[in-house]
């Protein structure tokens, strides 16, 4: 998965108790369990290479303006929030909270956008962008 020294990441995004298990606050029914195993088969082979697993998770405060559209899900601290064990996170993994429901909502000035980039730095040269 690696281009020469080149590092790739795997983007995770919202595999969340409050919309993978049943009777959870957004659930996506017992279809969304069956992407996991590829998911986890996905994360192993990216990790294998050397290469970055990100996990972009929804995160909410109590009373967020986003509960007008949607029931309450992903309020921080609770057991919604958290990813689905059933995927391998392991320490060195990077976890990017998002506060709508879309993760391009990450732009570069939004807090999720400067952790990504400041990891790179840290990693640069491995993360260089591709030559033109």
């Amino acid at each position: 998965m690696t281009d020469g020294n080149r590092m790739k990441a795997l983007l995770i995004i919202d595999i969340l108790h409050d919309f993978i298990d049943k009777d959870r606050a957004l659930t996506c029914g017992p279809t969304a369990r069956k992407i996991i195993p590829f998911i986890r088969d996905k994360i192993r082979a990216f990790r294998s290479e050397g290469n970055l697993i990100v996990f972009i998770r929804d995160r909410h405060e109590a009373g967020d303006p986003e509960f007008q559209m949607f029931p309450p899900h992903c309020v921080e601290n609770t057991y919604g929030t958290r990813i689905i064990e059933e995927l391998p996170v392991l320490p060195g993994d990077l976890h990017i909270d998002k506060k709508r429901f879309e993760a391009s909502s990450i732009t570069r000035s939004s807090k999720p956008y400067c952790v990504l980039r400041q990891w790179m730095k840290s990693m640069s040269p491995r993360c260089a962008p591709p030559s033109a």
